[in-house]
C-alpha cells in the first residue's frame, strides 16, 4: 500500500473546501470552529482513502467504492445537522413573534436587538448528537477499511 502525496494534497484541499462552507453556514453559531473541525476530519479520511491510497491489488476499487460511500454519508450528515440548526433558528423567531399584531418592523427590531451568538444556541441543541453520530460513521469506516485492507494483503 503506497500514499500518493499530490493525491492526498487534493484531498486535503477538496476537505478543506468542504469544511470552509460548512464555516459559513454556521456563521452565527457558537459551535463553529468544532462542526468545522469535524467536517474536516471527517471527510479528509474517507477523500484520502479514495483519492490517495494505492493498493497493489485488485480488490482496490472495494476500498474505493466504500470511501466514497463514507464521504457522501458524511457531507449529507453535517447537511442535515445543519438544516437542524438552522430549523431550531427560524422556531426562536417564530416563537417570539406568535401574537398576531407584530408587523415586520418590530420583527427587524427584535432581530436587530438579539446577538448573533443567542440565535446560534437556539432551542436544546447541543454537540453531543453530533459528535456522537459523526464519530460512529467515522470509526465505522476506519474498522472497516482496516479490515478489507488487510483482507487485501492476505490474497
Amino acid at each position: 500500500m503506497k500514499l500518493n502525496p499530490f493525491l492526498a494534497f487534493i484531498a486535503f484541499a477538496m476537505a478543506a473546501l468542504i469544511a470552509y462552507g460548512f464555516f459559513s453556514a454556521h456563521a452565527d453559531n457558537q459551535y463553529r470552529m468544532v462542526i468545522t473541525a469535524g467536517a474536516f476530519i471527517s471527510v479528509f479520511l474517507p477523500l484520502g482513502g479514495m483519492l490517495a491510497l494505492k493498493v497493489n491489488s485488485r480488490g482496490v476499487v472495494n476500498l474505493r467504492v466504500l470511501s466514497a460511500l463514507f464521504v457522501i454519508a458524511l457531507v449529507v450528515e453535517h447537511v442535515v445537522f445543519t438544516i437542524k440548526i438552522r430549523a431550531w433558528q427560524a422556531k426562536l423567531i417564530m416563537l417570539a413573534f406568535n401574537s398576531a399584531d407584530v408587523d415586520a418592523s418590530e420583527i427587524r427590531k427584535f432581530l436587530a436587538a438579539v446577538p448573533a451568538d443567542i440565535l446560534g444556541t437556539v432551542g436544546t441543541f447541543s454537540l453531543t448528537p453530533y459528535i456522537v453520530v459523526t464519530g460512529l460513521i467515522l470509526l465505522a469506516y476506519l474498522c472497516i477499511a482496516y479490515v478489507l485492507v488487510k483482507a487485501l494483503r492476505e490474497v
